[in-house]
């Protein structure tokens, strides 16, 4: 995404997992704008950004989301634990993300 002082994007924040309003309002602003996608190097951020990928293909950008600076910046010496994984598995299957 370029800087212009002519263009000056909204920003859309939908705070965690993507509930159903925000799915809406994406769904009508894709009909006319691009969307660039950011959100966390986790578990859960990566399925919310595969997710969205999926729903909207090449209509949405994943931003900030190289290997190279990005993912190796953000790195975190945290363990991720099974609760976190079994809980995002859940969250997939309560949530139709295809259209």
């Amino acid at each position: 995404m370029h800087r212009t002082s002519r263009e000056r994007p909204a920003l859309v924040c939908t705070y965690g997992q993507v509930k159903l309003a925000s799915l809406i309002l994406l769904d009508m602003l894709v009909k006319r704008y691009h969307i660039y996608y950011s959100g966390d190097f986790d578990p859960e951020g990566l399925a919310i950004a595969d997710k969205l990928k999926n729903r909207y293909g090449k209509n949405l950008t994943l931003w900030r989301y190289g290997i190279g600076g990005d993912y190796n910046k953000s790195m975190s010496k945290e363990k991720i634990n099974n609760s976190r994984i079994k809980a995002q598995e859940f969250e997939e299957q309560r949530i139709d993300w295809h259209r």
